[in-house]
């Protein structure tokens, strides 16, 4: 756009150059007084700020300057890194992808980090994070997210913790990676929730993640858990439309989109799964599920009646529901296997590999089982171009309780052929120490490296895994 007033005056390439030539000469001048060292390279940085716009074909060239630049200011308590970090911060949404831009944005951050503290940095990160996301940079949004998480664990930052974890969820929702969404959205629930618990707070928050929630369990098939969490969905819900005016709207809507997909999906199960759910209709009339009540009744062969609010007059309720049926875009429900509630099986496919993870036993079991196909999808989630490659159909680990198993679990991994099994301590899942979420998480990767080995190459270790 051009500089003026608008059908008053435009300012003139001449007059525009003029100025410019002024500016530079004023900036070249501070530049060069040695007896002011901060003031100078502030004129200095500020010269090759105007020279981004000024000379777009020499973008690298110019980042790259301004990195040199930064290595003078060490030192210098007059300059100002804050003013700096904005701006750059600011350019991150226009400018194409670049390796400098990258660099600079991250010693920026380190040299905030220094002066001002962890949260704003975090913040940058953070807001990094958004900028690549709505660039469709998905695995690169993940990790400048994941570098905002640590600097963000404080009371006074817990919004933009909660609003990091949910972006990177939201990302590896994008990338077609559920588990691993799942597993940061079970992160921000725990966060939420606490903080909703400990001051009253976070009530409005803590139903937005379990929205996503419910919905990620019904997208993997889970219809138990994705159940479960509806109705703790509901008891939030009911606070937060009472407390909370403006987020009644977005409750409704989210309320309408979740028992669509649930009702799709009820209505295209086959006879065996609609036979292992003959008593749900009661459950979904409790919980204030009517459509998707309706709709499970209808796939039984049942009179269906839907509420007021669908708006569909008597007697339309068997079109209605037939054109919901044949909806496109539903998830597959998975029913469980008859007399086994504490089996199952739960799969990922990665990079063309299928991995699929056999538990039995219960709780302990199937948690490990979810958290190490979580595990995966987050740790390939940002290397996938970056030498990764899938080189065998599939990789079984079969998760089994061992009654003699010193904590969290035993691995044997001993014939390529054969799958890695996993003989779980017992344990709770759901109350663990800090110095066991340590072991935990050390047990993971053990398991990652192994299942990585088996199922994939790595064209070029000392990049993807430094």
């Amino acid at each position: 756009a051009r500089v003026g007033i608008a059908d008053r005056w435009q300012a003139s390439e001449e007059w525009l150059a003029d100025r410019s030539r002024v500016l530079n000469e004023e900036l070249d001048r501070l530049s060069s007084i040695e007896t002011a060292p901060s003031a100078a390279l502030n004129a200095r940085v500020t010269k090759l700020v105007v020279r981004l716009s000024t000379h777009p074909e020499a973008f690298g060239e110019t980042l790259r300057r301004l990195n040199e630049a930064l290595d003078a200011a060490t030192g210098l308590a007059g300059f100002g890194f804050e003013p700096l970090a904005n701006l750059i911060g600011e350019l991150g949404s226009v400018i194409p992808q670049s390796a400098e831009f990258d660099a600079l944005h991250d010693r920026l951050v380190e040299q905030v980090r220094q002066r001002t503290g962890d949260v704003a940095a975090g913040e940058m990160y953070l807001q990094r994070a958004v900028q690549l996301y709505g660039a469709e940079r998905r695995s690169e949004a993940i990790t400048a997210a994941g570098r905002a998480l640590p600097l963000l664990y404080a009371e006074e930052s817990r919004a933009q913790l909660l609003r990091a974890l949910d972006l990177i969820g939201e990302c590896y929702l994008a990338m077609g990676l559920p588990w691993a969404a799942r597993g940061s959205w079970l992160m921000a629930a725990s966060l939420a929730g606490s903080d909703a618990e400990g001051f009253g707070r976070g009530f409005p928050r803590l139903v937005v993640v379990l929205d996503r929630l419910r919905s990620v369990e019904l997208r993997l098939g889970r219809l138990p858990e994705s159940l479960s969490i509806h109705r703790l969905y509901r008891l939030v819900a009911s606070v937060v439309a009472r407390e909370y005016d403006g987020m009644r709207d977005d409750i409704a809507e989210a309320d309408v989109a979740y028992e669509s997909v649930l009702a799709n999906a009820l209505l295209n199960l086959d006879e065996r799964g609609l036979a292992r759910l003959v008593k749900l209709p009661d459950f979904l009339d409790t919980e204030d599920l009517q459509v998707a009540r309706a709709a499970l009744l209808f796939a039984l062969g049942h009179v269906a009646t839907l509420p007021d609010w669908v708006g569909v007059e008597a007697a339309g309720e068997r079109l209605f529901l037939s054109k919901l049926r044949a909806a496109q875009g539903g998830v597959k429900l998975e029913t469980g296997a008859a007399g086994r509630p504490d089996d199952g099986t739960l799969e990922t496919r990665i990079l063309g590999v299928c991995i699929r993870a056999e538990f039995e036993g219960g709780s302990a079991a199937k948690e490990t089982a979810e958290t190490i196909l979580a595990a995966m999808e987050s740790v390939l989630a940002t290397t996938a171009g970056r030498g990764f490659f899938g080189m065998v159909p599939l990789v079984v680990i079969q998760i089994r309780p061992g009654h003699f198993t010193a904590f969290p679990w035993r691995v044997v991994d001993d014939t390529d052929g054969d799958p890695i099994e996993v003989a779980v301590a017992r344990f709770d899942p759901s109350h663990l120490t800090i110095a066991e979420q340590g072991q935990v998480h050390e047990a993971v990767v053990a398991v990652v490296a192994r299942i990585v080995a088996r199922g994939f190459h790595i064209d070029r270790l000392d990049e993807t895994l430094p």
